[in-house]
């Protein structure tokens, strides 16, 4: 059995990716972090934070994924990425201006619309880049940044909002 070797431009695609996926995971998973600061401050109930949290979220990521998946077998896989990446981000960002459910349940939809088409562009853009002995070696590898946006999310993030609040930590 070989051993997957990436050349060096290999490698700052896979880092570059990784971190992408980190910021992914933690746009994702930053609302549960902050659930109950959201709570307070927005006055929600527990069906408006499991709406925020779940639903919300991905009922757009599901529904959304395949067109875009579908958009990616036929555009640029790069300008697709950049596109999802840049709207994610800035729902993402906007959430924490909100001053209400509603706002903040279209921000979350937001954030699945630009996250449903990470992931799908992203596999076709491995597949076309790395030959098949190495697709899934770089994929495992780009994957360790949603563990790692998972710990970030939750250390960072809630350090950011005990001491500066759960707005600045979804801007952060």
């Amino acid at each position: 059995m070989s051993q997957a070797r990436f050349s060096p431009s290999d490698r700052w695609v896979i880092f570059l990716f990784g971190l992408t996926y980190m910021f992914n995971y933690i746009d994702r998973t930053i609302i549960s972090v902050l659930a109950e600061a959201i709570r307070r401050d927005l006055r929600l109930g527990d069906m408006e934070i499991g709406l925020l949290g779940g639903l919300a979220f991905s009922l757009f990521y599901a529904v959304m994924g395949v067109p875009i998946a579908r958009l990616a077998e036929r555009r640029s896989r790069v300008r697709i990425i950049a596109v999802v990446t840049g709207l994610w981000s800035l729902m993402t960002m906007l959430s924490g201006a909100v001053g209400n459910f509603w706002q903040l349940l279209v921000c979350r939809m937001g954030v699945g619309v630009g996250e449903a088409g990470f992931t799908p562009a992203l596999v076709s853009f491995v597949s076309d880049r790395f030959s098949a002995t190495r697709a899934a070696a770089a994929y495992s590898f780009i994957t360790l940044g949603t563990m790692a946006g998972g710990a970030t999310a939750a250390v960072v993030g809630g350090w950011i909002a005990a001491n500066y609040g759960w707005r600045v930590a979804v801007v952060a």
